[in-house]
């Protein structure tokens, strides 16, 4: 006798559906498969997410935390760069639809600095604007792509130093479709904002105009001729000379803003859904921090009421977006549910999820006996 547990999809996950699309509960209700089937391709979206209170989780997990790395170039420095935790990654997320951007920006993007040729040389950074591109040098090394260039090249490639290299990687597999570039103007400032749209091309033709900036990838320039100082966004650093490179820094959402693009509290803007099982097995109230507050309807951006918090780490502005959602899961048999923040229990509705044995479907392998069956069941 084997027991197998019918695929079901969860309760929880129902009321995430009757959140984001509606629709298609209502009309595959009796359907847990296809049900299933679309928490996951919203999951994919990044529209969902999941995560696990336990004892261990912090707000440093939840919101923003310090976390140490190590240079990719200098592996001996270590720097402590601030992480977003996954509350704030999908309030960013949120944002960033609320932009009104449209589907050339990834959910994920990230943004990155390019120094397009010399700052006093205007000639090609110009040029790239006007036709809708973004190109660095080093046409000496070859095409990036093609694993089988000619020695000469690989060679030229090997014995640019680790700068050069580690700009050259994070051109051609580092940016990806979707990602935001900001366009150097100054240590302090930048030139431009645009999506990238292309992959990575290798375009040796009108090397009289060019020179050498063979490396390409099609972008559409949102904003041109800015000048716009960068570092309150990028925590008071300013830029450097390094030809490009990630900042972690600052969100999509922020970037776009700068574009022009107007960061929007709409509520009618695509829903965003966190889900928190087990929530009350952390410590709500420190895990939470100054959130508890925003959490609140009438304290989300683009409200009356609306708040802003500066995070402790980043010192960003931060605030709540109108489409998020929370759904916290928990046992009302656990002890721990007694010390559940007073504060967080004014801010959810309480909906009983009761137990469906119905669920579990038992098979029999075929060889088994009638009688062991019936006293299985």
């Amino acid at each position: 006798m084997c027991i197998i547990p019918f695929f079901v999809t969860s309760q929880v996950e129902q009321q995430a559906l009757r959140i984001l699309d509606p629709d298609y509960l209502h009309r595959y209700a009796s359907d847990r498969l296809l049900l299933k089937r679309r928490f996951d391709e919203f999951v994919k979206e990044k529209r969902a997410r999941i995560v696990t209170f336990h004892q261990s989780f912090s707000y440093e997990d939840f919101v923003e935390g310090i976390r140490a790395t190590t240079d990719a170039e200098n592996p001996e420095i270590i720097t402590y760069p601030v992480e977003r935790g996954v509350f704030t990654e999908i309030c960013e997320a949120a944002r960033l639809q609320g932009t009104g951007s449209d589907s050339s920006v990834r959910a994920d993007a990230r943004v990155w600095k390019l120094s397009i040729g010399r700052r006093k040389d205007t000639r090609i950074r110009e040029e790239c604007f006007r036709r809708g591109e973004a190109r660095i040098g080093w046409g000496h090394v070859g095409d990036l792509s093609d694993e089988e260039r000619p020695k000469e090249q690989l060679e030229s490639f090997a014995n640019e130093g680790d700068t050069n290299q580690h700009s050259l990687k994070a051109f051609s597999e580092g940016v990806a479709r979707g990602d935001i570039l900001f366009c150097l103007r100054s240590r302090t400032s930048i030139e431009a904002v645009g999506i990238v749209v292309g992959d990575y091309e290798f375009d040796q033709m009108d090397s009289d105009l060019w020179g050498d900036f063979f490396h390409k990838r099609a972008v559409r320039w949102l904003a041109t001729d800015l000048d716009v100082d960068i570092r309150s966004l990028n925590n008071g650093a300013a830029l450097t000379q390094k030809t490009i490179y990630e900042l972690k820094r600052i969100s999509a959402a922020d970037a776009l803003s700068l574009a022009g693009k107007p960061q929007s509290g709409s509520s009618s803007a695509m829903p965003y859904v966190l889900i928190i099982d087990e929530i009350n097995r952390a410590n709500v109230s420190k895990v939470f921090g100054e959130l508890i507050t925003l959490l609140e309807p009438s304290k989300r951006a683009g409200a009356a009421e609306a708040l802003e918090v500066t995070l402790p780490y980043s010192k960003r502005s931060f605030s709540v977006p109108s489409n998020v959602h929370v759904i916290g899961t928990m046992n009302t048999a656990d002890r721990s549910l007694a010390t559940l923040d007073i504060a967080l229990r004014r801010r959810f509705e309480f909906l009983e999820m009761a137990p469906q044995p119905q669920a579990l479907v038992w098979f029999g392998l075929l060889n088994t006996k009638p009688e062991l069956m019936r006293s299985a069941r």
